[in-house]
């Protein structure tokens, strides 16, 4: 659990007439405030429960993209100045918010909030992008292993698969590590995964087998072109996940990751910032990387199917 007053920059009150009163949050990073949005973590029934009051005194909830910040509007209990108001500007109202605790990422409960959305993404879609998906510790953690990772460690990544595979520095030029559970953040990490393939088992019945990922590291003016994580029949890879920990990423940065729809006019653009998580059928969705204007991280994953037969297991020894 997580205190509000824990990420929150700022967390006051105020009037906004004699008769009603506004709170206002305001987050230090943008993933906090875009998992806020995205999940709808504040909405009225909450404000309802904190303060005790009929959920249409609550008159509005409003979240303020430029200022990464959420407005409750109510109505005030007493008016301003009447009888009985012992906070006249409104200003102490806030007290409820700053102690409220809210499940992180890691929670069973949020975690399955946060699944079932990647779930109705992929059951509607066929691809799910969730802002401030992976918790704030996961993904600093992770961040942290990949720094600490030796350089060594990482190669240039190849295009194709197993005995086919070659580098191909005119279709992709980041290098890559794959995770293996060696360390504390990679065990979260896959177990994280795990917890997401058990419960898109349950709910698509996609018959997920097995999961293999690597830390991704794209230096300035690396790219990878357009191209499917796997091709059509071949029922292997069936669902493609991409992690970001890319703290403060700007639209000058690049990098961005676009999803090809097949018929749409024009690409989805999914920025790389810290805690997006974009999951999407392997098969369906043509993809690229566009050229990064700084060091890019991230980490790329894939769910399996069983193919195990006579002459081969699978996973490989």
């Amino acid at each position: 659990m997580t205190r509000l007053r824990d990420i929150a920059l700022v967390v006051r009150s105020k009037n906004t007439s004699p008769f009603t009163y506004a709170l206002d949050i305001m987050f230090r990073e943008a993933s906090d405030y875009e998992r806020f949005k995205y999940l709808q973590l504040v909405d009225a029934a909450l404000i309802s429960r904190l303060y005790a009051i009929p959920v249409d005194q609550v008159l509005d909830v409003i979240y303020f993209d430029p200022a990464m910040a959420i407005k409750i509007c109510l109505v005030r209990e007493i008016s301003s100045g009447a009888p009985g108001d012992r906070d006249v500007y409104g200003a102490q109202q806030h007290a409820p918010l700053l102690e409220w605790e809210f499940e992180d990422g890691d929670d069973e409960t949020a975690g399955t909030q946060l699944f079932a959305t990647i779930a109705a993404g992929l059951r509607a879609n066929g691809y799910s992008i969730v802002p401030g998906a992976l918790a704030p510790t996961l993904a600093d953690s992770l961040l942290q292993q990949l720094h600490a990772l030796p350089q060594a460690q990482f190669t240039s990544a190849g295009v194709g698969r197993e005995q086919g595979q070659a580098h191909n520095p005119g279709v992709r030029r980041d290098k890559t590590c794959w995770i293996s559970g060696d360390s504390a953040a990679e065990r979260q990490w896959l177990a994280w995964a795990g917890k997401l393939q058990l419960f898109l088992n349950r709910e698509l019945l996609l018959g997920l087998f097995s999961f293999e990922s690597h830390f991704a590291h794209y230096g300035e003016g690396d790219f990878y072109r357009r191209h499917r994580d796997a091709f059509r029949g071949e029922s292997n890879r069936v669902l493609s996940l991409v992690a970001y920990l890319n703290h403060d990423w700007q639209p000058a940065d690049g990098g961005e990751l676009v999803i090809y729809p097949e018929g749409a006019p024009a690409g989805i653009r999914v920025p790389p910032a810290f805690g997006t998580v974009a999951v999407f059928l392997s098969e369906e969705f043509e993809h690229e990387v566009l050229p990064a204007q700084r060091d890019r991280y991230s980490i790329a994953g894939w769910f399996r199917v069983n193919s195990s037969s006579s002459r081969r297991a699978d996973p490989p020894a």
